[in-house]
C-alpha cells in the first residue's frame, strides 16, 4: 500500500517543522539546557504540526546521542521510533474521555519504561475529556513520576479547565503562511516529479487555510486524478470551486446595486451545480480582499496581478463602511433546513445589496447647512437687484430684517432638533433590532430580550449605554443575569455592534424626575397625601382623562367652604 504524501513527508526532526520556529526553537534549547518539563500543552489549529512535534519531541528526550537539540536518527532508541515504540503511549481523548479511562492510566503509569528513559503519553484533543476525567488527570500532573512526561494537544484550548493548563508548558502553534506552504508544496512536487503550475499551488495553499496537512492531502487528490501537469482548471473541477471571476462580479454587482445582474448570475452557477456554502466561501475572500485594499493592505492578497488589479478597480467604487457591511451581511448565511440552500444565498446577497444602498441613501443634514440655505435664499433678490441703486438702501434694510428673522428661526429649531454633542440618539428602529438578537439568548434564569422589553428609557451618551427601569425587580433580574461573563458580553457585542460604538453598560431605576408633571398632580390629591402621611408610597399611576384637581373640586362628599360639614348619603 502506497503511503499518504502527508505520513511520508511528516517532518522527523524539529527543524524540518515548518512555520512554528518560535516553538521548535525552545524545545530544543530545553532538551540542551536538560530542563524538560513534565507535561506540555500543544495548541493550535488542525494541520499546524502539533502531534508531529509531540513525536519528534518524544524521541529527542529518549536519544541516547542527541546532535546540537536534535535526534542523531542512528540510535536503537531512534531506529526503534519508526515502529510505533512501547513506551511512546498515543491516547485519543476523543474516544477515550471517561475516567475509566483515565484511572487505567493512572494505574499504568506507575510502571518504569521498558526501553527508554521517559514513559511519554501523548494525549490528542485532550478537549473532549469529561469533566470527572480531567479531574483524575489533574492528579496525575500534580504528582507525577520522574520517569513520565505528557503531551496534551488541543485545537481548542478555551475548553481546557485553568487547572490543568497552569500545570503544563503551552505551546500556541500557528496557521502556517502562505508562502511557507507554497513551498513545502513545491519541494513535494519536485521530489514526487509532478508538475503543478503556480496559480494551482497558489489555490491548493488558499483552500487549505493555513493547514499544511490539508494541502498535502489535496496535492496528492490532484496528483491520483489527473497524474501530472496540473493547471489551476483541474484544481477548480476536483474542489468543486467556481473560478474568482465569478465571485468577482457578483462582489462588484452588489455594490453597483444590481440585483437583477447579483441574482442572475447566483442563479446560473448555482445550476451549474457550484456547492452554496464554496461559493459563499468565493465571495467573503473577494470581500476581504477589497477590505484590505481600501485599508492599504493588497500584499497581504494571495490572488494574482491579474485579480489583483481587477479588485483594485472595483474597490474604487466604494467606501470602506460600505464593504464591512457587505462581509458582515455575508458572513451571517447558515444553511437552514426551513429554506433551500440556494434561496438563503440568494436573499443574504439581496440583504448585502439593500445595506450598501441603505448607505448611499444615508445623507447627513446639520443645521448649519439648513441656515446657509435660507441665508442665501433671501441674498438671491438683492444680487439681482445691485444695479437697481435708489431701492439699494431699501433693499438692504428689508433683507438684513428677514435676515435676522430666518436666523432667529433657524436658530430656534436648531435648539429644538440637534442633540447634544456627545449623545447618540437611541432610535427605535436600533432597539427594536438588539431586543430582537437578544431574544435568543438565555441567561441563567430568564430570556435577556424579555427582560430588556422592560426598559422604559434607553439612551448612548458619553460612552454609556444607560437603561433605566420603572420597576427594580426587573432592573435586579437584568443585573443578575449580566453578572455571568458570557451573557455581558453577548449583551455588550450586540450594542456595540448595532449603535456602532465601544459603549458601558449601566443599569439604573427610572429617575423620578422622569413624568415629575403627573406626580405633581398626584400629590395634588388630598387623599393621595393622606395616604402618605401614613406610610403609603405611589408604586404605579394611570391616566385619567379629568383633571384631578377638578375632581376634588366636584366631589360630593367634599365642602368648598371652610368649616362646613360635608352631606353623607
Amino acid at each position: 500500500m502506497a503511503q499518504m504524501l502527508y505520513r511520508k513527508w511528516r517532518p522527523k526532526r524539529l527543524v524540518d517543522v515548518v512555520g512554528q520556529e518560535h516553538i521548535t526553537r525552545t524545545l530544543s534549547n530545553a532538551v540542551k539546557l536538560d530542563r524538560i518539563a513534565h507535561a506540555y500543552l500543544f495548541c493550535g489549529p488542525k494541520g499546524t504540526g502539533k502531534t508531529s512535534t509531540a513525536r519528534i519531541l518524544a524521541n529527542l528526550v529518549n536519544c541516547i546521542n542527541p546532535i546540537d537539540g536534535e535526534p542523531d536518527g542512528n540510535c536503537n532508541i531512534c531506529n526503534e521510533f519508526s515502529n510505533n515504540p512501547i513506551d511512546m503511549i498515543e491516547i485519543d481523548a476523543a474516544s477515550n474521555r471517561g475516567i475509566d479511562d483515565i484511572r487505567d492510566l493512572r494505574e499504568k503509569i506507575q510502571f518504569t519504561p521498558n526501553l527508554f528513559k521517559y514513559k511519554i503519553y501523548i494525549i490528542d484533543e485532550v478537549h473532549m475529556l469529561t469533566e470527572a476525567a480531567f479531574n483524575a488527570l489533574l492528579k496525575i500532573l500534580e504528582e507525577p513520576p520522574k520517569h513520565a512526561i505528557f503531551i496534551l494537544a488541543t485545537t481548542e484550548s478555551q475548553k481546557l479547565p485553568e487547572t490543568i493548563v497552569s500545570r503544563c508548558q503551552r505551546y500556541d502553534f500557528k496557521t502556517i503562511p502562505f508562502d511557507v506552504v507554497v513551498k513545502r508544496l513545491r519541494d513535494i512536487c519536485d521530489s514526487e516529479n509532478a508538475v503543478v503550475s503556480e496559480e494551482a499551488l497558489f489555490l491548493i495553499t488558499r483552500y487549505a487555510g493555513g493547514s499544511l496537512r490539508d494541502a498535502e492531502n489535496l496535492l496528492e487528490q490532484a496528483i491520483v486524478s489527473f497524474q501530472t501537469d496540473l493547471k489551476e482548471d483541474q484544481i477548480r473541477t476536483l474542489l468543486n470551486l467556481d473560478s474568482d471571476e465569478i465571485a468577482i462580479q457578483v462582489v462588484e454587482y452588489m455594490i453597483d446595486l444590481d440585483i437583477k445582474k447579483t441574482v442572475l448570475i447566483l442563479n446560473k452557477s448555482l445550476e451549474d451545480g457550484s456547492n452554496p456554502n464554496q461559493l459563499q466561501r468565493s465571495l467573503l475572500e473577494i470581500s476581504r480582499a477589497i477590505l484590505l485594499i481600501k485599508s492599504e493592505n493588497i500584499n497581504q492578497l494571495n490572488f494574482t496581478e491579474n485579480i489583483k488589479n481587477q479588485l483594485r478597480l472595483i474597490s474604487e467604487k466604494v467606501t470602506l463602511e460600505q464593504i464591512v457591511k457587505i462581509i458582515r451581511v455575508l458572513a451571517e448565511y447558515k444553511t437552514d433546513n426551513k429554506i433551500p440552500a440556494n434561496l438563503g444565498l440568494e436573499l443574504v446577497c439581496i440583504e448585502a445589496v439593500i445595506a450598501v444602498k441603505n448607505d448611499h441613501a444615508d445623507v447627513v443634514f446639520t443645521p448649519q447647512d439648513k441656515k446657509d440655505q435660507n441665508i442665501s435664499k433671501v441674498q438671491k433678490p438683492s444680487l439681482g437687484k445691485s444695479n437697481n441703486i435708489p431701492n439699494e438702501s431699501k433693499i438692504n434694510n428689508d433683507n438684513h430684517t428677514e435676515l435676522q428673522d430666518v436666523t432667529k428661526t433657524s436658530i430656534k429649531e436648531d435648539k429644538k432638533n440637534v442633540p447634544p454633542p456627545d449623545v447618540v440618539v437611541s432610535s427605535s428602529e436600533k432597539w427594536d433590532e438588539l431586543i430582537k438578537r437578544l431574544s435568543k439568548i438565555k441567561g441563567k434564569r430568564f430570556n435577556i430580550g424579555a427582560l430588556l422589553r422592560d426598559c422604559k428609557k434607553h439612551q448612548i451618551i458619553d460612552g454609556k449605554a444607560i437603561l433605566e427601569f420603572t420597576h427594580k425587580a426587573n432592573m435586579e433580574r437584568v443585573e443578575s443575569e449580566i453578572e455571568d461573563v458570557r451573557v455581558k458580553k453577548m449583551l455588550s457585542q450586540d450594542i456595540n455592534e448595532i449603535f456602532e460604538g465601544d459603549y458601558e453598560i449601566v443599569i439604573k431605576l427610572l429617575d423620578v424626575s422622569f413624568g415629575s408633571e403627573s406626580n405633581k398632580v398626584a400629590t395634588n390629591s388630598h387623599l393621595v397625601r393622606s395616604a402618605q402621611s401614613i406610610g403609603a408610597l405611589i408604586l404605579e399611576e394611570k391616566e385619567n382623562i379629568n383633571d384631578e384637581s377638578k375632581n376634588d373640586e366636584a366631589s360630593p362628599g367634599i365642602s368648598k367652604k371652610h368649616g362646613e360639614n360635608p352631606t353623607r348619603n
